[in-house]
């Protein structure tokens, strides 16, 4: 049986919140329907302070879990010291942790899943996984963001499960503004890391950074074992062969998504320019991503 290791680093109230109502409460719904056997050689880990384990170990759906499957937890307080005097901000330390954490664990894990917080995804996703011919060396997905205070009030209703169907909805009614810009049709942007085409029926992402859900441990491949990376979906793509790669096609595989404040950000007001758009492409694009 294949050997996977979903890992969550999260700190602090806010995250914790997220984690419970979304990341946790989806990734609940794909393993709670799982037989127990498949998950037998599997592994939840949560690194986190240390003053935050007892909460996140009392959260109700995690006590569950734990019958299903093993939860490890990690103290990151020392290495939050340690790194306090480089003023990194929280990419960055999410960077260093995601690296630890790949170096760590990839002579002991065949499958190395990244679910952040705040990620909302369809129940069937995990289980399609399992059902793969596993020969790729990373599998990802699109995930857009959406409307966070609306997404919120959509969980919050009476009996709302967060199905295909019900996350596909909420693509439709709750894409942000900041995936919207990037329309072919109307293009309000400079910094292209995805397009979209859009009408009342479909809606279709064609991505240059999309989010690697899963990566295959690999410990003799020297630069994704050694390397830094600003992001795993920028960074970590150039060190794999794009014929080894897994894209998700459609959400019947599963759907996913993140979810971003209405006004987080400041939407830029321009029209598109190629010659922008090329420059940034030769910063951020490489050969895996076209």
């Amino acid at each position: 049986m294949d050997k996977n290791v979903f890992y969550f680093p999260i700190w602090g109230e806010a995250y914790i919140k997220l984690f419970n109502n979304f990341g946790l409460n989806c990734l609940y719904r794909n393993l709670i329907r799982m037989n127990k056997d498949n998950l037998k050689n599997s592994k939840i880990e949560i690194w986190t302070f240390k003053q935050d384990i007892k909460k996140i170990k009392s959260l109700p759906q995690i006590k569950k879990l734990v019958k299903k499957i093993e939860i490890n937890y990690e103290s990151i307080d020392e290495l939050h010291k340690n790194l306090s005097n480089f003023n990194l901000n929280k990419y960055q330390f999410l960077s260093v942790l995601q690296k630890i954490f790949i170096n760590s664990h990839s002579s002991k894990f065949q499958f190395l899943w990244f679910i952040y917080p705040d990620f909302v995804f369809s129940d069937n996703l995990v289980k399609n996984f399992f059902k793969l011919k596993k020969k790729y060396k990373a599998y990802f997905i699109p995930v857009p963001q959406l409307i966070e205070e609306k997404v919120i009030k959509e969980f919050n209703k009476k009996n709302f499960k967060p199905t295909t169907k019900n996350i596909t909805k909420m693509f439709f009614d709750y894409l942000h503004p900041i995936v919207k810009i990037c329309d072919v049709n109307e293009s309000k942007t400079n910094t292209p890391s995805l397009f979209l085409s859009s009408d009342k029926n479909s809606i279709i992402f064609k991505y240059y950074h999309m989010h690697p859900l899963i990566i295959k441990s690999d410990i003799e491949n020297y630069n994704m074992n050694n390397k830094f990376y600003s992001s795993l979906d920028e960074g970590l793509v150039g060190e794999l062969d794009e014929k080894k790669i897994f894209i998700a096609k459609s959400n019947y595989f599963g759907i996913c998504a993140s979810l971003l404040k209405e006004k987080e950000y400041k939407l830029p007001n321009e029209r598109f320019n190629f010659k922008r758009s090329l420059e940034w492409c030769k910063n951020h694009v490489n050969k895996t991503h076209v």
